[in-house]
């Protein structure tokens, strides 16, 4: 956006149309760089419903892989099915079942699966995430904000319900060689075009 309109180089609030409305986005000026910040919408949670072993099927691991924490439905722009592991080292191993996500995901008007691990080597990054949704034709997205911001708001539900405010780092696409980087849930990141076209009608 900010390549296309120079005149708006320097900006400190923009504002882009997506299907689900005008979303702001804040572009902060930070020592590594241009970041653009969103800002998501409220966070929805409902019980998923599933069996356990029906999302082990669904995500290709062992049941005991699954953390004891809710299989729930979040949504901060888009339903997903969030996941978590209670092994760091599982979420490399998973073999999605997609078939079985599409039918599952579909039944749950949710479309689409997030899995997350907790690193717990005390390092900076604490979260390592996965997202898969087969039903509209992504195997697997290498960096998903909705994905991630449902995340973020599932931690706060479960994990940090008496903390006001909180932040993370967490990383995503590693397994697919493409690393990326009341409750308001932002996304953040650097940006770059890798396409771009022109529409003649």
């Amino acid at each position: 956006m900010l390549s296309r309109h120079p005149d708006g180089a320097g900006a400190r609030l923009l504002r882009q149309e997506c299907g689900i409305g005008l979303v702001p986005i804040e572009a902060l000026d930070t020592p590594a760089g241009r970041l653009l910040r969103m800002t998501q919408a409220a966070p929805t949670y409902r019980d998923a419903g599933l069996a356990r072993a029906v999302v082990a099927r669904m995500l290709g691991c062992a049941e005991a892989d699954l953390a004891a924490t809710p299989i729930e439905v979040v949504s901060t722009a888009a339903p997903w099915l969030i996941v978590q592991l209670t092994r760091f080292a599982a979420i490399s191993t998973l073999a999605p079942e997609q078939g079985l996500i599409v039918r599952e995901c579909a039944a749950l008007g949710a479309g689409r699966v997030t899995v997350f691990a907790e690193r717990g080597d005390g390092g900076p990054i604490r979260l390592r995430v996965r997202s898969f949704a087969p039903g509209e034709g992504i195997a697997e997205d290498p960096v998903c904000g909705s994905g991630n911001g449902a995340v973020a708001a599932y931690l706060a539900r479960h994990r940090h319900g008496a903390e006001a405010a909180g932040g993370y780092v967490a990383e995503q696409g590693i397994e697919l060689g493409r690393d990326g980087d009341a409750l308001r849930v932002t996304i953040g990141g650097a940006a770059v075009t890798v396409a771009s076209g022109r529409l003649h009608l």
